[in-house]
């Protein structure tokens, strides 16, 4: 799951960016800062709890002062912690000339100019999931409350079962009550199929198929698979 954190003075734009990105994407975790303050102050408490932001959304003036570039302080705040030396950094600006100083001392990842569209906002994210630059990483936290960093393909299948979610990984299984089934499947995207109404099953995983019972083998786990399952299957089975 993406952690973002968007820092934006204006409260209207603020707003629309939280709510563009939360449409999108609603199992994402995203918080929100309208000053330089607050946002480190959310830098802090994320490297304190250990539960870091894989985006910021920066904007490089801060406030109405002409010639406020508090986005860049607060970039150079972000690349001096060192868990965050490569987290991407999309700024925001109207400020034109500053851009190959955004793009280069602080390594962001690309920029959106003022006046955008959501759309613009949107196709930013798309590219950086496409390409790599936001990774797929699950924060799971189990029913002890211990928190799992989990890579999708590293998890087999997920089973729903007496209010709990069991995720079944190649290192062992988590068990959850923070998720649904169907928030699972949305976090996870189509590198899951929905095979059974309790189960979701990741393809990489399938070792086999028994017709006549109608059951898929995972290792040498067996799964459920309803009728429409079977079409979603179809070209792993």
């Amino acid at each position: 799951m993406q952690k973002i954190l968007i820092v934006e003075d204006d409260p209207i734009q603020l707003e629309m960016l939280y709510e563009t990105v939360h449409s999108r994407y609603p199992a994402w975790e995203i918080k929100k800062g309208s000053s330089l303050e607050a946002a480190q102050a959310f830098l802090q408490e994320s490297v304190t709890a250990n539960e870091y932001f894989t985006l910021f959304l920066l904007d490089i003036q801060l406030s109405k002062e002409p010639g406020d570039r508090n986005g860049f302080q607060l970039a150079q705040s972000i690349r001096e912690i060192s868990v965050y030396y490569k987290t991407p950094i999309l700024f925001l600006t109207s400020v034109s000339e500053e851009l190959s100083r955004a793009l280069t001392q602080f390594h962001c990842y690309n920029f959106i100019t003022k006046p955008y569209q959501k759309e613009t906002v949107l196709e930013q994210l798309r590219q950086m999931l496409l390409t790599g630059y936001l990774q797929d990483v699950l924060d799971i936290a189990d029913t002890q409350r211990i928190h799992h960093r989990l890579q999708p393909q590293d998890i087999r299948y997920i089973e729903s079962r007496s209010h709990t979610i069991f995720i079944y990984t190649v290192y062992g299984c988590i068990q959850t009550r923070e998720y649904s089934l169907s928030a699972m499947a949305e976090q996870l995207g189509t590198s899951f199929i929905r095979c059974h109404r309790r189960y979701l099953i990741n393809p990489e995983h399938i070792t086999g198929f028994d017709r006549s019972t109608r059951y898929l083998l995972a290792d040498k786990d067996t799964i459920p698979v309803s009728q429409s399952g079977i079409a979603l299957l179809k070209d792993y089975i």
